[in-house]
């Protein structure tokens, strides 16, 4: 989907103010359909509060967010484990 380009939901940390700056991204993109723009305008100071109230959260879960893989990465490795797996079943016969 077009909107991920700006806010991806699946990377582990997106860094403070993500909200803003994925609002801030969409106002600035010359590509955007016309409709998003008042709604992105319209989001951006709640946008801009939550992430303010929601900072030390942030904060205090970024290093333990980030040490984690990302989703994608979980994935891949799990898709690699079945197909190992798969393999191995096969040979095995």
């Amino acid at each position: 989907m077009w909107l991920f380009k700006y806010y991806d939901p699946c990377r582990p940390h997106q860094g403070y103010y993500s909200g803003t700056k994925a609002d801030t991204r969409i106002l600035k993109d010359s590509n955007i359909f016309w409709v998003i723009k008042p709604l992105a305008m319209i989001d951006l100071p709640f946008s801009g509060l939550l992430d303010t109230v929601l900072l030390p959260y942030d904060y205090f879960q970024a290093d333990d967010i980030a040490s984690q893989p990302s989703p994608k990465k979980r994935v891949q490795d799990w898709e690699n484990y079945q197909a190992t797996d798969i393999t191995y079943q096969s040979t095995s016969k």
